[in-house]
């Protein structure tokens, strides 16, 4: 829900047109000074009356066809690894005091969740 609440959507999409997005693995695109404009769903949304901004570290996996070939990837654990060394590294140059994070190419990308 971030980039619906958020101006971060539009800030990805510069980031496209400069070439730094999609990313690859390894990299992660710090994006500074995101404002968080809406609440969420369960507040429909509604105006923030004075919006926060946050640090927001984007990272990708590697998206494979299901989990049993992400699974039969030897190198899972090393592209994933290589994924996390660049989101903590682009959360120290943040300058932020507190890091939330979520599992990283679970779901759509069907990397095993453990």
């Amino acid at each position: 829900q971030l980039c619906h609440r958020s101006d971060l959507y539009p800030r990805l999409k510069l980031a496209k047109a400069r070439g730094a997005y999609p990313l690859h693995n390894g990299v992660a695109l710090l994006t500074p000074r995101v404002c968080l404009r809406r609440r969420d769903s369960a507040a429909f949304f509604a105006p923030v009356a004075e919006p926060p901004q946050l640090a927001v570290v984007t990272a990708a996996a590697q998206r494979y066809k299901n989990e049993l070939v992400a699974r039969r990837d030897g190198a899972l654990s090393r592209k994933l690894e290589a994924t996390w060394r660049g989101v903590l590294e682009a959360a120290g140059r943040s300058g932020a005091h507190h890091l939330v994070l979520s599992a990283i190419g679970c779901g759509a990308f069907s990397n095993p969740p453990e």
